[in-house]
């Protein structure tokens, strides 16, 4: 809540090495995970100035600090309600790690929370390769089958989405967590309302 010390920090951290501003902005996201909605915002939106403020210096990073700024914007983006912006870091980033799953993860969730239709088919994408890059079978697999169940249900793909859901059922039965099986049950609860109206 200490705006005013906060840009005073931003303008000193702009003289200060590289090194050092990535890793104020790396512990502004480790801090923006613990707090809430309003304070995640104000920090995005320090962490948005002083990832600006250490561009303007770009040519002065090594290849590692461009890619971590990268992230840094991306994360700031997200934070303060920019998800397109996040959205077009995040994809960048993917075509330079495409088999990166904690990238992919993080950008099709972002798209399912964008929520619009373009978002939806993004996401159902990244999902599927999630699904194709983890283990049949485990929660990792059975999470990223239930979010693409759940982006067809989204997009009103409803004969895709129950027809997904049923091979889960039967293949897979008593895979993943309590947790998951729940939400697939749920889920296909949901798209057999469908079927009735």
């Amino acid at each position: 809540g200490r705006s005013t010390e906060a840009h005073s920090l931003v303008r000193e951290l702009s003289q200060a090495s590289a090194a050092e501003v990535l890793g104020v902005l790396d512990g502004l996201m480790q801090v923006a995970g613990g707090v809430d909605v309003k304070i995640r915002r104000e920090l995005g939106e320090l962490q948005l100035q002083t990832a600006e403020a250490l561009k303007k210096r770009l040519a002065d990073l090594n290849m590692d600090q461009r890619l971590r700024l990268d992230h840094c914007f991306a994360r700031a983006y997200a934070a303060t309600d920019q998800p397109d912006k996040a959205i077009e870091v995040y994809e960048s980033l993917l075509r330079k790690a495409p088999r990166d799953k904690t990238l992919l993860r993080t950008v099709a969730e972002l798209m399912i929370e964008c929520g619009s239709p373009k978002c939806l088919v993004g996401a159902k994408s990244k999902w599927k390769r999630l699904e194709t890059l983890e283990k049949t079978g485990t929660q990792p697999f059975m999470e990223a089958r239930y979010h693409v169940a759940l982006c067809c249900f989204q997009l009103k793909e409803f004969d895709k989405c129950r027809q997904l859901l049923t091979v889960t059922r039967i293949l897979f039965p008593k895979r993943g967590n309590e947790a998951i099986q729940e939400k697939l049950k749920k889920l296909e609860a949901d798209v057999r309302r469908q079927g009735k109206k």
